[in-house]
């Protein structure tokens, strides 16, 4: 069961919406200031529970819908929120932009609106058999030796709830040098390497130029005529 809150000056144009939602698991709970719905995301939290969706009109007695959505993010961030706005698509992103909002709705949504909201919520399994909130957090970073995994084993042990971890380092991952997991399975990867024939090797470098960011391994004296050509003369290798 979804649980929504919708916060519109008048009931009657989100009727279409409504009727649509409840075709699902939706129970939804009608008001019509920004600040009863901040109360009702207290009182549900109080409770160990969350509103799941957070449908607003574009602006309501106390409050736009702008900062509804904003006041609510900052609360409750897991919460979906959807805004209804005459705002130009453009318009509409620019001004709920850093916000998350879910979709935009027209000023009175229609039965299409309610089907295209239901198809979005079903993308983000909450028509589903709802389960605990659950989130991706990554780490990461353009440079090595920074702290990433001592980060993230050290988020993993202080959450009270299960984890799984992902260690997505290719080259050196060693998240398990600090977890200690019970390892129930390897499989070994071969990455080929390149090998580079210098007996026909012309030093045009195109092989070096399709690595890319791949290191290309270098046989024999690091003085190598390679190395001379690649060197602007007079600079040190």
């Amino acid at each position: 069961m979804i649980y929504a809150v919708l916060a519109v000056r008048e009931k009657q144009p989100f009727g279409d919406l409504v009727q649509e939602l409840q075709k699902h698991p939706v129970e939804i709970q009608w008001t019509d200031t920004g600040k009863a719905v901040l109360d009702i995301l207290s009182q549900t939290m109080d409770q160990g529970k969350a509103i799941d969706l957070m449908i607003t009109d574009e602006t309501l007695i106390d409050m736009t819908g702008r900062t509804l959505v904003e006041q609510v993010i900052i609360k409750s961030p897991m919460t979906n929120c959807v805004a209804a706005s005459a705002l130009s698509s453009d318009q509409f992103h620019e001004t709920y932009e850093g916000l998350g909002v879910l979709m935009q709705l027209p000023l009175t949504p229609n039965e299409e609106s309610g089907k295209e909201l239901v198809r979005i919520l079903k993308k983000t399994e909450h028509l589903e058999t709802i389960k605990e909130s659950s989130m991706i957090i990554s780490i990461a970073s353009g440079k090595g030796g920074t702290g990433k995994t001592t980060v993230a084993a050290n988020l993993a042990v202080s959450l009270d709830q299960p984890v799984t971890v992902l260690d997505c380092d290719v080259e050196e991952p060693n998240l398990h040098l600090f977890l200690h997991p019970h390892i129930i399975s390897r499989e070994k990867v071969i990455a080929p390497v390149p090998e580079i024939d210098l007996d026909r090797c012309t030093f045009c470098k195109n092989a070096w130029r399709s690595a890319g960011s791949t290191p290309l391994p270098w046989p024999g004296n690091p003085w190598s005529p390679f190395l001379n050509y690649a060197t602007p003369a007079g600079a040190a290798p």
